[in-house]
């Protein structure tokens, strides 16, 4: 019940009330409320208290994503319809979010007159929905593929690594914009996917030694 809360708060605040702010679909009032106390709301107390903090370490990764670890932990425990039914709902959930992530985009950079990303940002409700029925039409999904489930195994370090190994090529392979980004851009994802991967062979071998010695699994 307490992580149900949780995700519940954090759905409205992370996600919900952000985007209606940046799309001014808030009540004025609450406008109001935010200028007047711009230290109380859920993003807004950690960035004013230790904003230098957040902005060279990026705390939102940790504060602002918790809430999908949280949905998956739900989601295993939960006792939901395991039925072909239920997926296909999921599916078509994951089909209609995909949709208006797509259209939403559109008609907000053609207004703006620039590209934007609000609705598919990562905390956009839109790729939450996408999160969650992905999850759930998937959850009994059983890989017997070996590949698949190697990197199924190494899917948590993998994730971890990838940011840092993005910002090395970032600053060290910059991309030019030319006609050749449909081509470099795919190939720049692959190498970083790639060098994630071989980094996490060593780390999850730690991880399992460790877990070992202290008798955890």
């Amino acid at each position: 019940k307490l992580a149900l809360l949780y995700v519940s708060v954090w759905a409205a605040g992370f996600c919900l009330v952000p985007t209606l702010m940046a799309y001014n679909y808030v009540p004025p009032e609450i406008l109001d409320f935010q200028q007047r106390y711009p230290t109380v709301g859920f993003a807004w107390i950690l960035q004013d208290l230790f904003s230098s903090i957040c902005m060279n370490f990026n705390f939102l990764f940790f504060y602002g994503f918790m809430g999908y670890l949280l949905c998956a932990w739900l989601i295993r425990h939960s006792r939901l319809p395991d039925t072909a039914g239920f997926s296909l709902l999921c599916f078509l959930l994951y089909l209609i979010a995909t949709i208006a992530i797509f259209i939403l985009t559109n008609l907000r950079s053609e207004t703006l007159g620039q590209p934007n990303q609000l609705f598919f940002y990562h905390l956009s409700p839109f790729i939450l929905l996408q999160a969650l029925s992905a999850f759930l039409c998937l959850r009994h999904f059983n890989a017997k593929n070996p590949v698949i489930s190697e990197l199924s195994d190494k899917s948590y370090w993998i994730y971890l690594l990838h940011l840092l190994i993005l910002k090395f090529f970032v600053s060290a392979f910059p991309l030019p914009w030319s006609r050749l980004n449909a081509v470099l851009i795919p190939a720049y994802a692959a190498a970083i996917f790639l060098t994630a991967y071989l980094a996490s062979i060593p780390l999850r071998s730690l991880e399992l030694r460790l877990l070992r010695l202290l008798k955890i699994s």
